[in-house]
């Protein structure tokens, strides 16, 4: 299997800060990853279906790392077994 490594933000809401999460993804898991329309040069990545924990249901997160910075490190590791983005 193919996967990247992710660190994910989860925003808290009412003005608490957000908290970072990691996360190993299959490459088939992943529908697109598009910049982030919010703050900063982020990428927001959009899976097929869900990948689900006891309390949660992910269908999209925004990455920490910038989304240039994504999209070239899965371009030059496009044909390794395993693809990994350090945090």
């Amino acid at each position: 299997m193919r996967a990247v490594f992710f660190e994910f933000e989860v925003l808290l809401g009412h003005g608490e800060s957000a908290e970072t999460y990691p996360m190993l993804v299959s490459l088939d898991a992943i529908r697109s990853i598009e910049p982030s329309t919010g703050a900063g040069d982020h990428a927001l990545v959009v899976l097929e279906g869900s990948v689900t924990d006891a309390d949660t249901a992910i269908t999209q997160f925004r990455t920490v790392k910038p989304y240039t910075e994504i999209r070239e490190l899965l371009r030059h590791n496009a044909y390794t077994q395993t693809v990994v983005v350090p945090c």
